[in-house]
């Protein structure tokens, strides 16, 4: 045990948790990792009722992979404190990467009740859909956080139609050229991000799609695809490709991802 440490135990419970909440946040790989895993243990045998050490000892299983044990201690969190928001999007999380999707999404709804930036509501002036029969009345499907969960979620879009919603949707506008032109290929009206809609009676976020359409596992929708580039686009990069072959140069494909400043790309 190191002498910042022994020193810390010798205080206050504040500053024991303090001490290895700043040690979480600065581990960059496994290795520190677990030696925070280890220091929430001990915390956590001296302050069992501590529900920030439970709440973040399920975080740090999570990151590591101990998904079956970082479930308990979401649920040992809740247990402590039943209304604690954060606690339920880990819990959200954790179950959706077990496959458990329909106890999965059903715990994320929590997120409106956190103080995340990402998760606030959109304040629209009509009611939130939540699942129940609205007939023809037009329903706003927005798209919620980062292009990749625009991406991955527009599918609900088209579960929703497909199920006779009346939707209107509206994606990240740079992201609209790729996917306004698709759900138009599935009769699905869109509006440019920031235009004026008319009609609105409910709207309802993208990712809150698999819970109310009652996602699984076994009936995730369009698996087999369902975006394609418009065929101006298409045509222009097989040119380019060809031209590469003709004249025997090296192709290289790039793979897209995420922000590269996201927290979880150390781990």
């Amino acid at each position: 045990m190191n002498s910042d440490l022994i020193s810390i135990q010798q205080g206050s419970e504040q500053e024991c948790f303090s001490y290895i909440y700043q040690q979480q946040q600065q581990a960059s790989n496994p290795l520190e990792l677990l030696a925070v895993l280890k220091l929430y243990d001990d915390f956590l045998g001296d302050f069992p009722q501590s529900i920030l050490a439970y709440h973040n000892r399920s975080d740090v299983l999570k990151h590591l992979g101990f998904y079956d044990l970082a479930l308990k201690d979401a649920e040992k969190t809740l247990d402590l404190a039943p209304d604690f928001a954060m606690a339920w999007c880990n819990k959200a999380f954790i179950l959706n990467t077990l496959g458990r999707y329909e106890e999965g999404w059903k715990a994320y709804e929590w997120r409106w009740k956190t103080d995340v930036e990402t998760f606030q509501d959109t304040g629209w002036p009509i009611p939130r859909w939540q699942g129940e029969d609205i007939g023809q009345a037009k329903l706003l499907v927005y798209a919620e956080q980062g292009f990749g969960d625009n991406i991955q979620f527009v599918r609900y879009a088209l579960e929703a139609k497909k199920r006779g919603l009346n939707i209107v949707v509206v994606n990240h506008q740079q992201l609209e050229n790729l996917l306004n032109a698709n759900l138009a290929q599935y009769g699905i009206t869109t509006s440019k991000n920031g235009g004026a809609i008319s009609g609105l009676k409910y709207y309802v976020s993208m990712m809150s799609l698999p819970h109310y359409l009652g996602t699984r596992l076994d009936n995730i929708p369009y698996s087999e695809g369902y975006l394609l580039p418009e065929t101006e686009h298409f045509v222009k990069w097989q040119r380019k490709i060809n031209a590469y072959d003709s004249a025997k140069k090296l192709k290289i494909g790039v793979v897209w991802s995420g922000s590269p400043k996201h927290h979880r790309n150390a781990i």
